[in-house]
């Protein structure tokens, strides 16, 4: 029997802003497409530290294969300790993204995430300056794009 663990954190990580809800349905979701049952729900909330809260359910549950399932790889991106350390740790444990719909295991899988999240974090965000309405958006949009 595995233990599965829906991780939910703040709502605003990377280009999301997903409510703490709206990231459990949506894991939930998930879980249910691949035919798993949630057993925890863990909040990293406004307290968030390095997904400690994580890491104690982890150790409670040790004899059991674990199942994490995170709402986005962009989660990761507020972590204030060494992609390493969390490599290190989270390598042997099934990793689940449900928005990116990807899943793996393992210290190759987790720098690949890492490295996509690298490439993230150096584009620019589209500035809305002088944008009302979706009219004007999708123009600026056809714009840049023709």
């Amino acid at each position: 029997m595995s233990t599965i663990i829906s991780v939910v954190t703040n709502s605003k990580f990377g280009i999301w802003n997903i409510p703490m809800r709206g990231q459990n349905f949506i894991n939930n979701h998930y879980a249910s497409l691949n035919n798993y049952k949630i057993s925890f729900v863990i909040t990293e909330g406004i307290l968030f530290n390095n997904f400690n809260l994580v890491k104690s359910a982890i150790k409670k549950n040790h004899k059991k294969k674990v199942i994490l399932i995170f709402c986005s790889t962009l989660q990761l991106l507020e972590l204030k300790i060494t992609k390493k350390e969390f490599i290190n740790f989270y390598k042997n444990f099934d990793i689940h993204f449900s928005l990116e719909l990807k899943k793996g295991k393992g210290i190759k899988y987790l720098e690949d995430i890492f490295v996509e999240l690298k490439g993230y974090s150096k584009r620019k965000n589209i500035e809305l300056n002088n944008i009302n309405s979706y009219k004007d958006l999708y123009k600026k949009f056809k714009n840049k794009i023709i």
